[in-house]
């Protein structure tokens, strides 16, 4: 068998950065030497770096697993966070309703419908029961 020969353009027009992507994905060494880089830029310049890390992490097989199993149950998990949401906006609601003048009594921060719900989805979200009741 002959391999034909090489197309004269290609030849002749290959530049800096396709010879980089070809030696980083071709030879393991300079692609640990990339990371030992990376690594050391992390510790001397910026905690970003360690990004590249992650994007090695995921680029394994169980990485990709990882991936594959959140993107499978993503749809699932938007709809159980919409529900989450439309959960806390009713009981909001409901806390306007019974509970706005006992939050009135006691601070300045239910008089009106806006101001009551964003009050009991800060409460809900960063306290317990007892800040959200009174």
């Amino acid at each position: 068998w002959r391999m034909p020969p090489v197309p004269k353009e290609m030849a002749e027009g290959a530049s800096f950065g396709t010879l980089w992507v070809t030696a980083l994905s071709t030879a393991p060494i300079f692609y640990q030497a990339a990371l030992c880089v990376v690594s050391v830029m992390g510790l001397t310049h910026s905690p970003f770096f360690y990004v590249f890390f992650l994007m090695d992490a995921f680029r394994r097989s169980d990485g990709r697993l990882v991936v594959a199993s959140v993107i499978l149950a993503g749809p699932n998990l938007l709809r159980t966070s919409a529900l989450g949401i439309i959960t806390t906006a009713c009981f909001a609601v409901f806390s306007y309703a019974y509970f706005s003048t006992n939050v009135n009594a006691s601070s300045d921060a239910c008089h009106s419908f806006p101001q009551c719900v964003s009050v009991f989805f800060a409460d809900s979200l960063t306290g317990d029961v007892s800040t959200v009741i009174g």
